[in-house]
């Protein structure tokens, strides 16, 4: 790692760039040492160097003359002085494999202030830089998501491990939901504490944000005054509230090798979809100082964003939803509905609560209550009925609700036959359990005129016998083989006739 003299060329404002010749910070690859260098390596003794880090003295220009030309008419100075750890880890991660979510060509911001990997890095005057975006937390092997379906109420602790949601759309395609929290302590921001003092200051005039930073975030500082310890890194987010990333892993796979992740606005691997409706993150702005080009609050999501609801005025004053007629949608990167709906967003909290649906599914399907083993026509109607279960079978008729089921037998193992005999008054159902060395038979009746099913007889029988059809008299008859020659009737309880 090397330090040079004098400020980086990091941080600009717009059209004011006093310090053009500045060397900007960098992360050295083995590729550059060999394209520029002709070797593997920069032998300093017996150390072989095949990668570093070049950096900056300081990134503060209120160290340098230049500073009383820069912000001579500003109030607080010192809202202008920029710390090293922020362009630090940006590197770092750099060093770790971490690619760049941001056009290294032009500049323009990908995902903005919401990862360390762009902007991110210097958030909090760059002490508290933003950790690695979900995507880059799982394409490092750092944590795993959890798979929500349509039908699914989610609740999704703030940013730790494992708590990050994947809705796929298809196979390279999906969207990934995380929690983030800037709250200093009960819902708490550093913004919200400077916009109280304000409040109450007898002057009007609000603290300067480095202030409340050092002071009431419970920072640790060591003795040489340095920071050494930041209670929580999403602390320089502009708000709290869920982040909605959509992923398309067949961008990210032709463009990851060259650093081009997310150097086509129009087409970006990873894309934050912006809860204001507005697609500000990279593009040009005509604010200097409150520039959404970078990500703001209102691209965060949760319960009385009044950014979001300008954007979808028929939610005002509801929880917000992201979904196929919202702006922004949750339409695939080739313009396709997807169906997916985000609903039912809760208020910021440190736990947030949403519902995972689907548009262009009826409500209560999927059922994973169905449980489906087969269909015949129990009451003659001409139409089937369903009969179901996992620990106790259900019949369900086809002109009754799908949700109406009539439960009639708890099996007690997992192992067994259902077959189905037609009378002229009834239809019998005979259910037979199969267990280690024996069998237990239960004969069912439902009759036709009143639609009742009665239990008619049950019978443990001493040994394994199996149903199997006699194609001359269409018969069931029990064989003690799952496929054996059909038996004389006395190896089982009963002759059943098939209709």
């Amino acid at each position: 790692m090397g330090f040079h003299a004098g400020i980086g060329q990091d941080f600009s404002l717009p059209f004011l760039d006093p310090t053009p010749e500045d060397i900007p910070s960098t992360f050295i690859d083995n590729s550059m040492i060999v394209e520029h260098l002709g070797v593997s390596s920069i032998d300093l003794g017996e150390n072989m160097i095949k990668q570093g880090i070049i950096l900056p003295e300081s990134q503060n220009h209120l160290l340098f003359d230049i500073s009383e030309a820069m912000f001579s008419d500003a109030s607080e100075p010192c809202e202008y002085q920029y710390g090293m750890t922020g362009t630090f880890v940006l590197m770092i991660g750099f060093a770790v494999g971490l690619p760049p979510l941001w056009n290294i060509n032009t500049g323009e911001s990908g995902v903005g202030v919401f990862g360390l990997m762009d902007q991110g890095s210097n958030n909090g005057r760059g002490i508290i830089p933003a950790p690695p975006t979900a995507w880059s937390r799982i394409n490092a092997g750092w944590e795993e998501p959890v798979h929500g379906k349509a039908g699914d109420h989610m609740q999704l602790a703030a940013r730790s491990e494992g708590h990050v949601v994947n809705i796929p759309i298809r196979q390279d395609e999906y969207f990934l939901i995380e929690n983030r929290n800037n709250s200093v302590r009960n819902d708490i921001s550093i913004d919200s504490i400077r916009y109280l003092m304000g409040q109450n200051s007898s002057t009007g005039s609000y603290p300067p944000y480095i202030e409340i930073l050092q002071d009431s975030t419970g920072i640790v500082k060591d003795s040489n005054g340095v920071v050494a310890f930041v209670p929580n890194y999403d602390l320089g987010l502009p708000a709290s509230g869920l982040l909605i990333w959509h992923i398309d892993e067949d961008v990210i796979s032709l463009s990851i090798d060259d650093y081009e992740i997310n150097s086509d606005l129009s087409n970006p691997g990873i894309d934050l979809e912006e809860a204001d409706g507005a697609q500000d993150i990279g593009y040009p702005s005509i604010f200097l100082f409150n520039d959404p080009s970078s990500g703001y609050f209102g691209d965060m999501w949760f319960r009385g964003n009044k950014q979001y609801e300008l954007a979808n005025p028929g939610y005002q004053g509801l929880k917000p939803e992201f979904g196929p007629n919202t702006y922004p949608s949750t339409h695939a990167n080739d313009g396709s509905s997807t169906f997916i709906k985000i609903a039912e967003i809760s208020m910021a909290r440190d736990t947030m609560s949403f519902m995972v649906d689907n548009s262009h599914i009826s409500e209560g399907f999927p059922d994973t209550s169905f449980h489906f083993i087969t269909l015949f026509d129990i009451d003659r109607d001409g139409e089937n009925d369903v009969l179901g279960g996992v620990d106790s079978l259900y019949l369900s008729l086809m002109g009754d609700s799908i949700n109406e089921r009539n439960y009639f037998h708890n099996l007690l193992t997992n192992e067994f036959f259902v077959s189905f005999i037609t009378n002229d008054d009834h239809t019998e159902i005979d259910v037979i359990e199969y267990f280690q060395d024996s069998c237990f038979h239960s004969i069912y009746s439902f009759d036709l005129s009143s639609s009742e099913l009665i239990l008619n007889e049950q019978s443990w029988i001493d040994s394994l016998v199996f149903p199997i059809i006699s194609h001359q008299d269409q018969s069931i008859i029990g064989s003690p083989l799952p496929y054996g020659t059909i038996t004389n009737e006395g190896s089982f309880p009963r002759h059943i006739t098939l209709v």
